[in-house]
């Protein structure tokens, strides 16, 4: 749980938030029409919000039993069955009695951050409430209990509302989502599975959990974990393998205790993650922040760039309809001439149906001083919050992985520094595992080809250091960088680069603004110690898992000790490796940094 100053921080990040919201995105928001296009208007409660972690799955896996489990007791309008009991999205909130609180309430409540479910008619407020009760753990955290997902037969039931468009409204907004099986429920129906597809771009929140382990022998649970792993796998399209949390998430005994040792493992490792959640609440905060801001950019200059495409007189609504045919080529176009991620870019069926009811000719210009305003978010305003949080130095500790993955999985543009030519627009991508970076000349959907081409790949374990662009060079001091960064940068811009220094060579790199340049040399510094931390400890919790299943199922199962759960060479393979030189790529690519003198 987090102490008093980071509370007293995530207040502070909270209102700040909303004041640079107000002054600067706002505006920017309304000229675009983005509250139309997208999503409404940020309010002070939405901003300030505790974080939320939700449970889903289908009926009968335990999502009320471990609710119950966490908070220590029953709360109200609790319904626990073999059939569907829970019929209603219930929000658990902290207060100084037991009530129920209905759904209409609390959309219109000023402290709550729910008026957006209006949307969604009062068909769904009908099956939405908030549980009030008194709750250590709900001052933290505000816990959502949700109905079962049907299945088979039970999926012609109409619940007379858009079952999956609310969960996709709670799924951008909860801190944690927590995903529930049981042993006798790995089926996904077609309900479920439009659930899931919606937790495509928030991977990182998910926990999935295979409850009632116990219930299963050793032999049996293996079978069942690997038939979980391969029904994820054909929904939620991930290249990685998904971490699933095993055991009996409930009080009381376990019904068979053969893998008891290994129950408590995964018991100990979620609780762990899920009461760490208020902890990195302002990092959480000011990264959503980030993320609307660069989507609102992108939209705007997207707008701006198409009102600029319209003819002056004749043929407006043609050429119109020819571009909201033709967005493959216009995102493509805009990426490459603004330097943005292709990832912020809005979704293109939505946005050309909502282009259809606009009149671009009419949408007033977008004022330069308003981007300029804009990229002070970058640039001013985010590196101060990040600052104003005790430990921001190492302020991505919370789980750099995960902010790391969210960066670059995919594609971040960035400028590449070589020691011939000019620099040059590149993408930079990572491994699920973000063991790996690679770059690329142009948007890459399947990584393959970069994963075999080794002049263009940083095995993360090869690093030697990560390097500001204005820290000291310990070979050249008082030079700043890399000889790289030296000749070929402008001074101007040397607290936006950052440089991989490689035994024999450096990668040199400049990032858009300061902020994200300040977010990807703290996690990339704190993700490279964490490797060589557990480089030197491999022996650690991996391997104390597969001891458990091995012992306990000695009975039952041989062991398969050719199976790995990631299928990543470990980081001293990967320090191992040779880093080739293909000069048919680029000869920009391998950067030499410049000899020692006297």
């Amino acid at each position: 749980m987090p102490t008093l100053d980071e509370e007293e921080a995530t207040a502070r990040v909270g209102t700040e938030i909303n004041r640079i919201y107000h002054s600067h995105l706002l505006p920017v928001e309304e000229v675009s029409r983005y509250h139309y296009f997208h999503e409404p208007e940020w309010t002070l409660d939405e901003i300030t919000s505790k974080p939320h972690v939700m449970f889903l799955g289908q009926y009968s896996t335990g999502k009320t039993t471990f609710i119950e489990h966490l908070v220590g007791r029953s709360f109200p309008g609790q319904s626990i069955g073999p059939e569907p009991t829970t019929d209603k999205f219930t929000v658990l909130l902290d207060g100084p009695d037991d009530r129920i609180i209905p759904g209409q309430s609390l959309t219109v409540k000023s402290n709550l951050p729910y008026r957006g479910l209006e949307q969604f008619g009062s068909a769904f407020l009908e099956r939405f409430e908030g549980a009030q009760f008194r709750s250590e753990l709900l001052s933290k955290v505000t816990l959502i209990d949700t109905p079962g997902v049907l299945s088979g037969k039970k999926q012609k039931i109409d619940r007379h509302y858009d079952f999956a468009g609310v969960a996709g409204w709670f799924i951008e907004r909860c801190d944690m989502i927590m995903l529930m099986f049981d042993t006798d429920k790995l089926d996904i129906s077609d309900e479920f599975s439009s659930v899931i597809k919606k937790l495509s771009g928030h991977e990182s929140k998910v926990r999935v959990i295979l409850n009632k382990a116990d219930q299963v022998d050793s032999q049996r649970l293996m079978k069942v974990y690997g038939a979980l792993l391969w029904s994820l796998g054909q929904v939620m399209q991930v290249s990685e393998v998904v971490k699933v949390y095993v055991g009996n998430f409930r009080s009381g005994p376990l019904q068979n205790d053969y893998n008891a040792s290994l129950f408590d493992l995964e018991k100990e490792s979620l609780m762990k993650d899920f009461l760490d959640i208020p902890r990195g609440a302002a990092i959480r905060k000011i990264n959503r922040f980030v993320k609307r801001a660069r989507k609102v950019k992108v939209h705007a200059l997207l707008l701006d760039y198409m009102k600029g495409e319209m003819p002056m007189i004749m043929g407006k609504a043609k050429k119109q309809n020819e571009m909201a045919d033709d967005l493959e080529t216009i995102y493509e176009t805009l990426q490459i001439r603004e330097n943005v991620a292709r990832a912020d870019f809005p979704e293109m069926t939505s946005f050309r149906e909502h282009l259809k009811e606009v009149e671009l000719n009419k949408l007033p210009k977008l004022k330069k001083s308003l981007m300029e305003i804009l990229e002070g978010v970058f640039s001013v305003e985010v590196p101060r919050l990040m600052e104003s949080i005790p430990g921001s130095e190492s302020i991505n500790q919370t789980d750099p992985v995960v902010l790391l993955r969210q960066m670059l999985i995919s594609g971040l543009p960035i400028l590449k520094h070589a020691r011939s030519g000019k620099p040059q627009v590149r993408w930079l991508y990572c491994d699920p595992s973000v063991t790996t970076l690679y770059w690329s000349k142009k948007p890459m959907a399947d990584l393959g080809a970069l994963v075999k081409d080794k002049s263009r790949t940083v095995p993360l374990g090869a690093v030697k250091e990560i390097r500001k662009g204005t820290e000291l060079d310990p070979d050249h001091i008082p030079k700043l960088g890399t000889a790289v960064l030296r000749r070929k940068a402008k001074p101007s811009d040397l607290p936006l680069c950052l440089s991989l220094v490689l035994p024999k060579r450096t990668v040199d790199l400049q990032c858009c603004d300061k902020a994200e340049a300040m977010i990807l040399f703290g996690n990339l510094s704190q993700h490279l110690m964490d490797l060589r931390s557990s480089n030197r400890d491999n022996d650690g919790y991996d391997d104390r898992l597969s001891e458990c299943f091995t012992t306990t199922s000695s009975s039952h199962v041989e062991s398969d000790e050719s199976s790995s759960a990631s299928g990543v060479p470990c980081i001293r393979e990967q320090s191992s490796m040779v880093l080739e030189q293909d000069d048919s790529y680029d000869q920009e690519e391998n950067s030499q940094p410049e000899p020692m003198t006297a």
